[in-house]
């Protein structure tokens, strides 16, 4: 008896030295984390900004990404370069490309007439009324083409009104094409992979 009492003292002792109580702590039970294909996209509007479409915004990695629920698992497209993200279906006809650069969204592309940037400029949008709706955040030019872009701190919008001139932008020259991205000036190439 002795010795039973003896060993459970020195057991006693031990785990107070050690930090312990004796007693079993609670475990917390872990936070189920939502995978992309169970999120529903959030019923906000798709509107462009500089870095951004809606809630997805250059700079997110692929996990905040797919958070958002506008996108599906990743199938590789054939493409080397194929970023492990994909739009939805009801998403891949509006915005096209998207490029990663190492595990962050890089830019993405705007290639549907229906989306207008949070000032109401979008495909077919004339270059007066892009010009009017940004005024004071405008650069012009860019070699190969015709384009403007708009800034927001790191965050850019690059809209592309085709292949006239640099600088040489016609008031009624309309937007054919625009590209979101974070650190650098949108490269505003439609084609390709």
């Amino acid at each position: 008896m002795k010795i039973r009492i003896l060993v459970t003292a020195a057991l006693l002792a031990a785990l107070t030295a050690c930090g312990g109580s004796g007693k079993a702590e609670p475990k917390a039970s872990p936070t189920p984390t939502p995978s992309a294909s169970t999120t529903e996209p959030a019923k906000d509007v798709l509107d462009v900004a500089p870095g951004r479409i809606g809630k997805v915004k250059a700079g997110m990695t692929a996990d905040e990404a797919n958070a958002t629920g506008y996108f599906d698992p990743f199938v590789p497209q054939g493409c080397e370069i194929d970023p492990p993200l994909q739009w939805k279906k009801e998403y891949a006809e509006k915005f096209g490309k998207l490029v990663m650069d190492g595990k962050t969204i890089a830019s993405m592309s705007i290639i549907d007439n229906t989306t207008k940037t949070d000032k109401g400029i979008g495909l077919d949008s004339t270059y007066a009324e892009a010009k009017k709706a940004y005024a004071e955040k405008i650069t012009v030019g860019r070699e190969g083409g015709s384009a403007i872009y708009v800034t927001d701190g790191d965050y850019w919008l690059g809209i592309y009104f085709g292949n006239d001139d640099p600088g040489m932008i016609k008031d009624t020259a309309t937007v054919t094409y625009m590209e979101v991205s974070k650190g650098f000036k949108p490269y505003l190439m439609p084609d390709g992979c």
